[in-house]
């Protein structure tokens, strides 16, 4: 009797622990997994484009002069070095060494506003990208929740890469990409294969310019 019942016992225990694996198994086909393309979002955004052009024409007038000057530099260093040339000493040539002095501080002021100009541009970029960054973080979250979607992975970035349908065709542009960042290429992406299906990269976009043309309303 005891042994009936110690088998039994076993029995049920295996039983028990065979559903439960096939209900991890079950569940965890049931995740469902999707796949963005940043750089593509990017791109397409219309939001993106036009802080570059909000950007370039808040700026254009300070760029501008910054071109002039630098033109006007280049000349005045050419006609110094052939001042230099034509001066019988020019290490003992006194208005010629004033001149290099001035153009040296000119050139120093010049650096500095062109560093100052870079920063300006380089802070406002940042500020106008955090908000980007945000909206396509929301957008991804709102399409994984509606789809319910369980995870959302970052495609690879680099055009044609793991692409079967382009597999093996030659690429001009890929010619000239060293080894090592064919390598660092490969290393760094998260994902080495997806099916088509999974890929919301349009549904992002799409989602993401259609809030921003109503916000701009």
């Amino acid at each position: 009797m005891v042994g009936v019942r110690t088998f039994a016992m076993a029995l049920l225990v295996a039983v028990m622990v065979t559903v439960s694996s096939l209900t991890s198994t079950v569940r965890a086909e049931e995740k469902r997994i999707a796949v963005v393309n940043v750089s593509t979002v990017f791109g397409r955004y219309t939001r993106v484009t036009d802080i570059q052009e909000g950007l370039r024409k808040e700026f254009e007038t300070r760029q501008k002069s910054i071109e002039v000057k630098e033109r006007q530099l280049k000349q005045w260093k050419e006609k110094i070095d052939g001042d230099a040339t034509l001066s019988d000493n020019p290490k003992k040539d006194k208005k010629l060494f004033e001149e290099q002095i001035k153009f040296q501080q000119a050139a120093f002021d010049f650096q500095n506003e062109y560093e100052d100009l870079l920063k300006m541009v380089e802070e406002r970029r940042k500020n106008e990208m955090k908000i980007v960054l945000a909206e396509i973080r929301k957008a991804i979250s709102t399409i994984g929740k509606m789809e319910k979607y369980d995870l959302v992975l970052r495609a690879p970035e680099y055009d044609g890469e793991f692409d079967e349908i382009k597999a093996g065709a030659a690429d001009k542009k890929e010619e000239a990409v060293s080894a090592a960042e064919l390598v660092r290429r490969f290393r760094d992406n998260p994902v080495l294969y997806f099916a088509s299906g999974v890929n919301i990269t349009e549904n992002v976009v799409v989602m993401l310019n259609s809030d921003y043309k109503a916000g701009k309303k």
